[in-house]
């Protein structure tokens, strides 16, 4: 299997606690996988305060395997031990991974391979010989919120997905929270489907039921979190590629302006201001319309729901009439080229674009299809640096010398 030549170490989180056969039959397994192949790679077990000697066995270890162990400091809860164990984490790949051996870590180098294509791959659970009500459990959770379970014991990604994705360990969980929130950010998601064996330690069908309402609820929690910013793109405030890092040490690896931030910020806030005025204002329309009229709330909001999209389609009729028109300001050629060269202004377009590859064909096309003087055109697209889909997407096309690219750093 050809590898990707840029991977150069793997990092495998690893949440333990009272699992010492466990880790030393994964630890086996995953050198037996990953010896095979040309990257280095390191195992890092975040260990949550265990009794039964877990980390010792570990430490007596190390000079056998590559092994890192490090003891929980934030809270209990497998969620804080990968989020610890994203900030130890060296590799250019990330995997996470359980330690109770129900996925088999001989599919890891073909989840690998599928970085090639996608920015996460997601190991989806196909069961063999599991009880009725975890297969129901599981299926109601991937009907409801994405086709791969996200509640998966295996991902494997590139670190860089990590940039700014704000993860916590509270609503939907981290493995839903990861997910959602990366797919919100444009990352690739690609889906393995892997045969799960039982854990080792059985099943409790209780503690089972309560971690999936959990589950849901935070999932739903989640949804509605970002629902207002998926609808009205304008308060997805600001551009993660202006957030400060989280769960990072090097605020060096970000494009991060103040005067932006501190714009946008305004403007920000000056929306939010509109929005709970206009709110407040609705509402008060409601309660005076309800006194004078006697009519029941629900008449009275369907009404102005009604007059709302009336006056929006109004609105639209207008534009459309206006457009037919002739344009309001208008210039003859003669007297368009009677303009000289050397009088127009300089102008810089400037360009921020976050994987988006296919454009690129588009906006050369585009830039050197304008009629202004080139050398009176300036044409900068910003990058991300870790964005290198879009950076080789550049080069293939020989932008003209109009445009210039810049990688933030």
């Amino acid at each position: 299997m050809e590898m990707n030549k840029e991977i150069k170490k793997i990092s495998l989180i690893i949440p333990t606690y009272n699992g010492r056969q466990g880790v030393n039959d994964l630890t086996h397994h995953l050198a037996d996988t990953l010896n095979q192949k040309e990257w280095e790679y390191e195992l890092i077990f975040i260990d949550d305060h265990s009794t039964d000697g877990t980390v010792d066995y570990l430490n007596s270890i190390k000079e056998e395997f590559p092994i890192k162990t490090f003891t929980k400091i934030g809270e209990k809860g497998k969620a804080f031990s990968f989020l610890e164990g994203f900030q130890q984490a060296q590799g250019d790949v990330i995997a996470m991974i359980d330690a109770d051996l129900q996925y088999p870590p001989d599919v890891i180098p073909t989840m690998i391979k599928g970085l090639d294509k996608f920015d996460i791959v997601v190991a989806n659970r196909r069961y063999q010989n599991h009880p009725l009500f975890r297969k129901i459990l599981s299926n109601c959770f991937k009907f409801f919120f994405g086709k791969a379970l996200f509640q998966s014991g295996l991902k494997v990604f590139k670190k860089q997905v990590l940039h700014n994705l704000e993860l916590n360990s509270a609503s939907g969980g981290l493995d839903y929270g990861f997910l959602f929130k990366a797919k919100r950010m444009h990352w690739k998601i690609g889906i393995l489907d892997v045969v799960i064996q039982e854990r080792r330690s059985g099943i409790n069908i209780a503690n089972s039921l309560l971690t999936g309402v959990e589950l849901v609820l935070g999932a739903i929690k989640l949804r509605l979190q970002y629902l207002i910013k998926d609808v009205f793109k304008f308060l997805d405030h600001p551009h993660h590629s202006e957030r400060y890092p989280i769960h990072f040490n090097n605020p060096l690896d970000f494009l991060f302006i103040p005067e932006i931030f501190s714009i946008k910020k305004h403007l920000y806030l000056e929306t939010i201001s509109l929005l709970v005025f206009v709110s407040l204002l609705a509402i008060s329309l409601v309660w005076m319309f309800k006194i004078v009229f006697s009519a029941p709330i629900l008449i009275i909001v369907s009404g102005m729901i009604s007059l709302f999209y009336l006056g929006l389609m109004i609105f639209k009729l207008i534009v459309v009439f206006q457009s037919l028109k002739k344009p309001l300001i208008s210039f003859t050629k003669e007297e368009i080229s009677a303009i000289k060269d050397e009088d127009l202004p300089i102008y810089t377009l400037l360009i921020p674009l976050c994987k988006e590859a296919e454009v690129i064909p588009q906006i050369i096309k585009a830039m050197t299809a304008i009629d202004y003087p080139h050398d009176k055109l300036d044409v900068i697209i910003t990058l991300e640096e870790y964005d290198h889909e879009t950076i080789e997407a550049i080069k293939r096309q020989s932008p003209p010398p109009i445009l210039q690219d810049i990688n933030s750093s």
